[in-house]
C-alpha cells in the first residue's frame, strides 16, 4: 500500500511538471532584422540618456544653435537661455517639442526647431570573448542585431573563436534567459534567421574552442614549475609572437623562441 502511494505521488509530480507554462524566452519577440535603421511606424525610437549629444539648430537665429549634453541629472541647456529642459527617456521628437516650447518667450515668430543625435552614448551592448575589440559598444541606430555588433567589436578571432557556440545573454528580468547563436551562419552563410535585435545591455558571448582552452589553461598549470626553475615558459615557449627585447644600446632585438637568444635586427647576430 505504501508503495503504491509513492508511485501515485511521482506520477502526479510528474503530470504537474509537465503541465506547467513554458519558460518565457525573451529573444522570441525581437524581429530578426537585417539592416538596423530608423524603426518603422509605430515602434518606438530611440530613448535620450545619460551622455547623448545632439545638435541644436533654430533657423534664422544662430545664436540659439549649438551641441547639447544629456547631463546626469538627465537635463540639457540650451544655448544662449541656459534654458533648463528634461531629456531622459524622450525621443528626438519628442524633446523638439519641448525645446519649442522653451524658446516661444525668446522669439517673437513660432520657433523653427530641429535636433539632430550625434553621439548617443547613453546606451550600451557588450560583445565579449574571442573577438578582436571585446568590450562595451554603443547602440548608435535604432535597432543593433548581431551580425553588426560583431563586425564593431573586429569579427571573431580567426582559430581560436567557436563560432557555433557563441551566446546571447539577456538584459530582460529573467538575467538567466541566454539563446544560443551559430555566428558561422550568420557572418559567413548569409542565415539571419538568429540575427537577434540586441536590447540595452544585452551581451553577446563569442567562446574560446576547446583547445585555445586548453594551451591557456596549461599556461597558467606550468607557470609556477617555470618560476622554481627559472624558466620563463609563458614568454619563451609559449607565446605565439617573439617577445621584443632591448640591448645596453637601447636597439631593438628580437627573442628567438626556438633557440633562446636574442638577434639584433639588421646584425650578424
Amino acid at each position: 500500500m505504501r508503495v503504491r502511494t509513492v508511485l501515485l505521488t511521482l506520477v502526479a509530480a510528474m503530470f504537474a511538471a509537465c503541465s506547467r507554462n513554458p519558460v518565457f524566452v525573451p529573444f522570441e519577440g525581437r524581429p530578426n532584422i537585417r539592416f538596423p535603421g530608423k524603426p518603422t511606424p509605430g515602434e518606438q525610437g530611440y530613448l535620450l540618456g545619460t551622455g547623448d549629444r545632439l545638435k541644436l539648430t533654430v533657423r534664422g537665429l544662430d545664436e540659439f544653435n549649438g551641441e547639447i549634453a544629456v547631463d546626469r541629472m538627465g537635463n540639457i541647456r540650451l544655448p544662449f537661455t541656459f534654458q533648463v529642459v528634461y531629456a531622459e527617456g524622450l525621443t528626438v521628437p519628442q524633446l523638439e517639442a519641448q525645446v519649442v516650447e522653451a524658446l516661444r518667450p525668446y522669439i517673437r515668430r513660432e520657433p523653427e526647431v530641429r535636433l539632430d543625435l550625434m553621439a548617443p552614448n547613453s546606451k550600451f551592448v557588450y560583445v565579449l570573448g574571442a573577438v578582436a575589440g571585446p568590450g562595451k559598444y554603443p547602440i548608435r541606430d535604432e535597432r543593433l542585431d548581431v551580425r553588426e555588433a560583431v563586425v564593431r567589436a573586429g569579427w571573431p578571432l580567426r582559430g581560436v573563436a567557436a563560432l557555433n557556440r557563441a551566446k546571447l545573454v539577456s538584459s530582460e528580468p529573467d538575467r538567466n534567459a541566454t539563446r544560443s547563436l551559430r555566428l558561422q551562419d550568420i557572418l559567413y552563410r548569409g542565415d539571419l534567421t538568429e540575427n537577434y535585435e540586441l536590447k540595452e545591455g544585452d551581451v553577446v558571448w563569442v567562446p574560446y574552442t576547446y583547445t585555445a582552452d586548453f594551451v591557456f589553461h596549461a599556461k597558467l598549470m606550468l607557470e609556477p614549475f617555470a618560476v622554481l626553475l627559472g624558466f620563463d615558459v609563458t614568454a619563451n615557449r609559449l607565446s605565439y609572437a617573439p617577445r621584443p627585447v632591448r640591448n645596453e644600446d637601447n636597439r631593438e632585438w628580437e627573442y628567438n623562441n626556438e633557440s633562446g637568444r636574442a638577434r639584433g635586427y639588421g646584425s650578424g647576430y
